[in-house]
């Protein structure tokens, strides 16, 4: 009798390799249902960052202002500190003399206008440079429409058939990409302002994510799998 306690009749591999519980957790958790109610929580999550709390904060103050690549900044900055103060130098400095420079261009701005502008009321400043983006675009269609007709009402007069539908073909074409210059130009400076405002904490966390997946998947076209 004394030699059947000793006797092992059976063994509990549960108890011996506890950490397989994690196993059965994670069956639970691959769940088809699970997993969709997980993601609807992650993207309510950032909805509601994004268009709610992001709009709030920085309506409050300019503290949660997120800097274009500011992860990476603070990553390679030598200290907290040298960050903080590198990022008040772009807030207050940088982009209020980038803003002004952008002013500057605009029809209607004096110089003094500008520096004034952009120093004592940043966001003021930039509604102002939207709009006046938009009206020297605006005005640009214009001209270059107004230019056209006038162009094509003379090239109609020529008396040769050939080279009247010549000169239109040419005038369309000179058209069109004068059209897609000005485009251009709307767009970089609106791409520009977008920068200079910076981005909420959500909308800037979602940029570097972006990153981190663009660097991704161009690591992965170069072979560099490995960092």
């Amino acid at each position: 009798m004394a030699d059947e306690q000793n006797v092992v009749r059976g063994v509990s591999w549960n108890e011996v390799f506890s950490f397989t519980h994690i196993f059965k957790s994670f069956k639970m958790a691959i769940h088809s249902g699970k997993i969709l109610l997980a993601l609807a929580g992650i993207v309510l999550t950032f909805v509601i960052g994004r268009f709610i709390m992001d709009p709030i904060a920085r309506g409050i103050s300019d503290s949660s202002v997120v800097v274009k690549n500011e992860c990476w900044s603070y990553w390679t900055a030598p200290s907290r500190a040298a960050f903080l103060e590198q990022k008040e130098k772009w807030l207050e400095d940088t982009r209020v003399d980038r803003l002004t420079s952008i002013l500057k261009t605009l029809p209607g701005i004096s110089d003094e206008e500008a520096v004034s502008l952009a120093k004592k009321d940043f966001k003021k400043a930039l509604k102002k440079a939207r709009k006046g983006l938009k009206k020297s675009y605006e005005d640009t269609l214009e001209e270059i429409e107004k230019n056209w007709k006038a162009q094509k009402k003379a090239v109609i007069n020529l008396q040769s058939k050939k080279e009247r539908r010549k000169q239109l073909k040419q005038l369309n074409k000179s058209r069109i990409e004068a059209k897609r210059r000005a485009l251009q130009t709307y767009l970089a400076g609106l791409s520009s302002l977008k920068e200079l405002s910076g981005a909420g904490v959500f909308e800037g966390f979602l940029d570097w994510e972006m990153t981190c997946f663009r660097n991704m998947l161009g690591a992965i076209r170069r072979g560099n799998f490995v960092g």
